[in-house]
């Protein structure tokens, strides 16, 4: 006599479809054959759902993970609907970069960390770098003759969330090496930056003046600047 339910559960794991192989869970006995199918390619496509999201977390590398409904409304400047408006992600799909610019402790690692997670949610690809993080990865890339590969897959993502901008000043080299991958990101993807300091003070930490007003132009062109000027909400708060 044959088990169905065994040959169920290797045609499943076979078939890479583990919700068929947990059908009963899914079924309804009095429900009609359509239905009960509908029911298991909907459980299926979810879990494939929810394992690409997953990926795409583990992807973009963020420090912690941060959501939009823990983020506290204290700025004068951010408002719940901005922060919606947001959320819906519609400046990537514009190419649109963002620039969130106060002091410590107000918010702006928190407020890109959950606009970024809301970002791989709808499917776009995200990645996550500390500038400082970033300057590391993109010296070993380069002494190990890999920078175009790195500089490659840095362009291609969706959105290239780069936090805490002038924390640190940056040599020559550095600071070319930044220019670039911003640079090259230029009405292909959005580029979204933290940073303590308003634009006319990057040239103090990026060190070529010339060089940082190129950068701020194509950061410019299409930018959505979040002025988050206010006072800090806790110690140590990012």
């Amino acid at each position: 006599m044959t088990d169905f339910d065994e040959q169920i559960a290797k045609l499943s794991h076979g078939l890479k479809l583990p919700v068929f192989g947990k059908y009963k869970e899914y079924i309804k006995h009095d429900a009609a054959f359509n239905e009960n199918l509908a029911s298991l390619m909907a459980g299926e496509a979810a879990r494939r759902s929810n394992e690409a999201v997953q990926r795409r977390i583990k992807y973009a590398g963020f420090p912690t993970r941060k959501t939009i409904d823990t983020f506290k409304y204290r700025l004068p400047h951010i408002t719940k609907d901005k922060v919606e408006e947001l959320a819906t992600c519609k400046f990537i799909a514009d190419k649109t970069n963002l620039c969130a610019l106060g002091p410590s402790g107000v918010g702006k690692t928190h407020l890109m960390t959950a606009i970024a997670m809301e970002a791989v949610g709808k499917g776009y690809s995200v990645r996550f770098f500390r500038v400082n993080d970033l300057l590391i990865k993109l010296n070993e890339a380069r002494s190990e003759k890999r920078l175009d590969a790195l500089n490659n897959a840095l362009k291609k993502c969706s959105m290239l969330c780069l936090d805490e901008l002038g924390y640190v000043n940056v040599n020559t080299r550095n600071a070319e090496m930044l220019f670039n991958v911003i640079a090259s990101r230029h009405e292909i993807g959005s580029t979204y930056i933290t940073s303590n300091y308003e634009f006319s003070k990057w040239p103090g930490f990026l060190g070529n003046r010339t060089m940082t007003a190129a950068l701020v132009e194509k950061l410019t062109q299409n930018v959505v600047v979040l002025n988050m000027n206010g006072e800090p909400y806790r110690r140590g708060a990012t």
